[in-house]
């Protein structure tokens, strides 16, 4: 799977959770449809690669995964009150995930040979509905963020100079000081302090929309 494209998707195009969820119900509506794995396809890509698959895998797991929720999309009724969206996309996702490993599991002690008490895979399907060192959960959240915090930026580039995105990108990604990011600019203090503020309150306006619009 490629990386999130720099304006893959029109910008201006961004519907409210519940009107995304309408649309999904219609199979034909291909913008609806584009715009859910604009968003939640590379936040399911990355969570397979930190949960060990490698990509050809995980670009499996996308696949499964988005026709899993097109096929329950037609009866899906969302009630916030039982949780979000991005909830319950992790438990489908994670249920993907975890059926994969086991079924990867099983086919590997077969080729060994294993008895078949020690060749049912559930350890790891268990461990990944469990958790383990790091919860499906907090691997889906960090991801997450990293997602708001792209598709912000991306939004934000509209809006502002290249130059203080920039600044705002070598401060809050790459921790620069902003000593060093006006000696690397040839910029005043006072000009990174005003480009780097200027973006973050930008960037910050972005992610609370998106969060709305799509958690």
């Amino acid at each position: 799977m490629e990386s999130p494209r720099a304006a893959s998707a029109d910008e201006s195009f961004l519907p409210t959770r519940s009107s995304l969820l309408s649309r999904l119900k219609n199979a034909s509506d291909a913008a609806g449809w584009h715009y859910f794995v604009d968003n939640y396809g590379r936040l399911i890509f990355q969570v397979c690669l930190r949960s060990g698959l490698t990509r050809q895998e995980a670009e499996d797991i996308v696949q499964d995964t988005v026709a899993a929720v097109a096929k329950q999309m037609p009866r899906f009724e969302y009630d916030r009150s039982r949780g979000s969206f991005k909830g319950w996309l992790a438990r489908v996702t994670r249920n993907h995930i975890a059926d994969f490993l086991e079924k990867k599991t099983r086919e590997a002690n077969r080729r060994v040979e294993l008895p078949p008490e020690q060749a049912d895979g559930l350890a790891a399907r268990d461990e990944v509905i469990a958790g383990g060192s790091e919860s499906m959960d907090a691997l889906w959240e960090s991801e997450w963020r990293e997602h708001l915090l792209a598709r912000a930026l991306r939004c934000v580039q509209q809006k502002l100079p290249a130059r203080s995105v920039q600044i705002f990108q070598m401060s809050a990604l790459d921790g620069w000081s902003t000593e060093k990011i006006a000696a690397a600019l040839s910029l005043s203090r006072p000009q990174v302090y005003l480009a780097r503020h200027r973006a973050a309150r930008l960037v910050k306006k972005e992610i609370e929309r998106l969060r709305k619009e799509l958690e």
